[in-house]
């Protein structure tokens, strides 16, 4: 049986059959606990996944295991504030803090008692991936903090939570309704300048290539 593979290529030929290598892509993980039984127990579910790595040098997610007191775990968190690197708490967070955790980095918050291999590289992979995993009452308080800064923060600057200010929200969703440069104008009782200056500018802000095209964008990010 003929039989040969190529490093260089991931392909390998076998009984005159072209195979694909299908390695998967291990995801880097760091496990921070000033425990040792909690670290020791943490880095035994990572090395249960065959798709988790250990890695301290250059993780993709970090672990952290709750010390039982607010100051250290969000002194942690800010170490790799700022950073591509997504964090997993494995403990308890006051809802008045996770606006700050957030910010952080913390994308996930596991239960302890809760909390097995299979559960902890779950999170890792949906975390890895750009998700998050929280419980519901910080979602709920996080809702709340957005609230908050569009009311109090947002709308009397003329800004949105999308980035857009009021105005540019208002010409697109004029222009999604199929209205031209002129009646948007009569209907928001501003120049045609305005309205054509509002399209070239997020136009050029966005890398789109014309009205239909910002149209299609509004449209899948929920905007109008």
């Amino acid at each position: 049986m003929e039989r040969a593979s190529s490093e260089a290529t991931g392909r390998r030929v076998w009984g005159g059959k072209l195979l694909m290598n299908t390695r998967v892509q291990k995801v880097k993980v760091a496990v921070y606990s000033a425990d040792p039984v909690s670290s020791a127990g943490l880095r035994e579910y990572v090395r249960q996944s065959a798709d988790l790595e250990l890695s301290e040098d250059a993780p993709q997610v970090r672990i952290m295991a709750d010390e039982g007191r607010l100051v250290p775990v969000l002194q942690n968190l800010n170490e790799y504030a700022g950073t591509d690197v997504a964090q997993i708490l494995v403990g308890e967070l006051p809802s008045g803090a996770v606006v700050h955790a957030v910010d952080a980095g913390l994308r996930a918050v596991l239960t302890p008692r809760r909390t097995d291999a299979t559960s902890l590289a779950r999170a890792v992979r949906t975390v890895a991936a750009g998700g998050t995993l929280l419980p519901p009452l910080l979602v709920t308080e996080l809702v709340r903090h957005i609230n908050r800064v569009q009311h109090e923060v947002l709308v009397p600057n003329g800004l949105s939570t999308s980035g857009l200010t009021t105005r540019e929200l208002d010409v697109l969703r004029l222009l999604a309704e199929g209205y031209d440069t002129a009646e948007i104008a009569t209907k928001l009782n501003w120049a045609q300048r305005t309205v054509k200056n509002i399209v070239r500018v997020l136009n050029s802000r966005l890398d789109l290539r014309n009205r239909t095209h910002l149209v299609a964008w509004a449209v899948r990010n929920g905007l109008i």
